[in-house]
């Protein structure tokens, strides 16, 4: 079960979700927003048994390996597994079922605890302003890097939004922190993206119990 929950609203809708940041084939409750990566949800706060390799899901289970040296707090891309990045490395940009856009972000957290509070969002280059809104979900590291993945960082703008979607080749702050309960920045870390090819992502490629009819 994965909870979604934004930050500036109580609203809460009962919605599906695919194998998103921890578990597959279950069920969150989000809210309604302007989607990114196919959900109409804002923001998340999450909580489940990390996936399992192939599957999807936070820290990327046992088909996941640690990189070599990895940093106490690190942000990297992926959605299953923890992929390392260096300023200026371009990143697709995903689409989704349900219309929004997002990156993956991951995260190295060694000593965040079995349950830390991450928030993950995509950010401006120059003001470091939140280019859409800032997720936050209950990791669930795995192995002893903390390796947390397959978060959607939202990126602004939809097919119905077009004006307000980035091309390609626009260079992004992907940016992750830890929270406490209160919601106060512990940490933090960020690396300048590159915007590529969008991909088009659908659970139902991995997991038919994830489709909506499945």
């Amino acid at each position: 079960m994965a909870l979604f929950l934004k930050r500036s609203t109580l609203l809460w809708t009962l919605l599906p979700i695919p194998c998103l940041v921890l578990a597959c084939g279950g069920t969150a409750t989000t809210q309604q927003g302007t989607g990114a990566g196919g959900a109409t949800a804002t923001s998340s706060t999450t909580s489940a048994q990390g996936g399992s390799g192939g599957a999807g899901g936070q820290g990327g289970g046992s088909g996941c390996s640690d990189p070599v040296d990895p940093g106490a707090f690190e942000v990297g891309t992926g959605e299953r597994c923890f992929e390392r990045l260096s300023p200026g490395d371009t990143v697709s940009v995903i689409s989704g079922p349900q219309g929004g856009y997002h990156v993956w972000a991951s995260l190295l957290c060694p000593d965040c605890g079995p349950q830390p509070i991450v928030s993950y969002a995509t950010r401006d280059v120059v003001s470091h302003t939140e280019l859409s809104w800032e997720n936050s979900a209950i990791g669930a590291p795995q192995g002893p890097a903390g390796r947390i993945a397959g978060l959607q960082a939202p990126l602004p703008g939809a097919p119905w939004d077009p004006a307000n979607v980035l091309p390609k080749g626009t260079h992004v702050l992907l940016w992750v922190g830890e929270r406490d309960a209160a919601g106060n920045l512990l940490r933090e870390a960020e690396v300048e993206v590159v915007l590529g090819d969008e991909v088009a992502w659908s659970p139902c490629a991995e997991n038919p119990n994830d489709c909506p009819d499945g």
